[in-house]
C-alpha cells in the first residue's frame, strides 16, 4: 500500500501523490451490551498521508506552495480518497 500513485493536479499541473500512510474508517464495537470494558473498541478515524511528487516520480516542493498558496489540499485529497476507494 505504501508505494501507491494517485494521478492528480495542483492548479492543472499534472502530477502525482504518492500515499505513505492510509488506515481507513474502521466503526467501533458497540452494538449490544459489552461482556466487559476489554470488549468495548472505539471506532478508528480515516487517516490519509502522501506527498507529491512532479510527472518523473521526484519529489516536489514547489507544487506543495501552490497547493499553500491557492488552498488546494482539500480537493486533492478528495482525488486521493476516490482512488483509494475504488
Amino acid at each position: 500500500m505504501l508505494d501507491d500513485t494517485v494521478e492528480v493536479t495542483v492548479d492543472g499541473i499534472p502530477c502525482r501523490a504518492r500515499v505513505t500512510h492510509y488506515q481507513p474508517r474502521e466503526e467501533g464495537s458497540g452494538s449490544g451490551e459489552p461482556r466487559s470494558y476489554a470488549h468495548i473498541h472505539p471506532p478508528v478515524e480515516e487517516e490519509l498521508e502522501y506527498e507529491l511528487l512532479d510527472r518523473k516520480g521526484h519529489r516536489a516542493a514547489f507544487l506543495d506552495d501552490i497547493a499553500d498558496k491557492k488552498n488546494l489540499w482539500p480537493n486533492i485529497t478528495n482525488t486521493v480518497k476516490a482512488a483509494l476507494c475504488k
